[in-house]
């Protein structure tokens, strides 16, 4: 088996990304993320991801983005709820 370096490193923030898609109406969906392990087979990224309490996901490298410097100041002054938040931990909570 060939090991594959990950493109992105481990224990640091990106935005992960989706395209949601319902019947024929598609929206992107981005979420602030901490990629926390790479799996050499499939290529795929684990994450952690949530403020109101925790979540985990896997994703391939090609729907992650490095942060915009505008994200990496929020980040840096923790202002989490300007960040991209559109998956699960969003109010109101279900």
């Amino acid at each position: 088996m060939i090991n594959v370096s990950p493109k992105f490193k481990l224990n640091e923030y990106y935005i992960v990304f989706i395209n949601y898609c319902q019947d024929s109406n598609c929206i992107l969906k981005e979420q602030i993320v901490k990629l926390i392990d790479f799996e050499n087979l499939t290529k795929k990224y684990t994450y952690y991801y949530g403020l109101e309490g925790f979540h985990e996901g896997t994703i391939l490298e090609n729907n992650i983005r490095e942060l915009t410097n505008e994200e990496t100041r929020l980040l840096k002054n923790n202002d989490w709820y300007s960040l991209p938040r559109d998956f699960y931990d969003v109010q109101p909570f279900t």
